[in-house]
């Protein structure tokens, strides 16, 4: 059994990649936490709202990084991301919310919901937080060398970097259109043949959508989620944390934790 340390569970995903072993790593952050619980959602350039409860102290969020989930209107989208929540499968890693963010109840709520832990969980900050240097100097190299598709939002600038070995956009609004999107890039692979790939979501809720209806179809590529980790490379930077520290050559914090 594995020892759900921070710094090791980086590590086993990034070997897995070198040595080319096809996996899954979804992330299931605050937001996706919330959807899940079916708590309304509202990030915009001024405030954050779940459930009706609005904080507006931290950061703004651009019209890429803004998303609006209403459970009365976006049920089915609900049900695909449980769906892809509950799923197991070999290779198949589950990025949760550490209670360290969220707190214990939230926590519990996932490993109660999961039927407890599991070797194929891990954290959802996994790429992030204090271990986003790591990601930047040791894992980014690595797709650079190998190359990857990635899927992220329309607004995405992706030209200069020669790694890339295609592109599939998305609109903001990927609650209504989810299954439109999912479908599209499930063609792609089967039509193409595609096996022994990579590719990287950067696509919000949808990247736990898509990458569990391609795990079952195409277990023959390697699905990463990695958030707004690049959103940098891809000149549409985020208010984050992590970036913030990063990329003033300050040491990155956040250490999490599992229990």
């Amino acid at each position: 059994m594995r020892t759900k340390d921070f710094k090791s569970d980086f590590y086993l995903i990034l070997d897995k990649f070198k040595n080319k072993e096809n996996f899954s790593f979804l992330r299931f952050s605050d937001g996706e936490m919330y959807i899940l619980q079916n708590k309304g959602i509202v990030l915009s350039g001024n405030q954050v709202k779940v459930d009706g409860v609005v904080d507006t102290h931290g950061p703004g969020h651009p019209q890429y990084d803004s998303k609006l989930f209403d459970p009365n209107h976006h049920s089915q989208f609900r049900d695909y991301l449980v769906a892809s929540f509950l799923h197991s499968q070999p290779n198949y890693f589950k990025g949760i919310s550490c209670q360290c963010c969220v707190g214990k109840d939230n926590f519990d709520w996932q490993l109660e919901n999961l039927g407890g832990d599991d070797d194929n969980l891990t954290w959802a900050n996994l790429l992030v937080n204090s271990n986003y240097s790591l990601f930047m100097e040791e894992f980014y190299p690595e797709i650079k060398n190998r190359g990857a598709y990635v899927i992220c939002n329309e607004a995405a600038d992706l030209s200069h970097l020669d790694w890339v070995k295609g592109i599939f956009t998305v609109k903001s609004d990927i609650f209504d259109n989810f299954a439109t999107y999912t479908s599209q890039l499930k063609s792609f692979i089967e039509e193409n043949n595609i096996e022994n790939e990579v590719f990287l979501f950067s696509a919000s809720s949808l990247s736990n959508i898509s990458q569990y209806v391609l795990a079952q179809s195409h277990p023959n590529n390697t699905y990463i989620d990695i958030g707004t980790g690049l959103s940098y490379e891809f000149k549409i930077p985020s208010k984050r944390g992590y970036l913030d520290q990063y990329y003033s050559n300050q040491p990155v914090t956040g250490y999490c934790i599992w229990n």
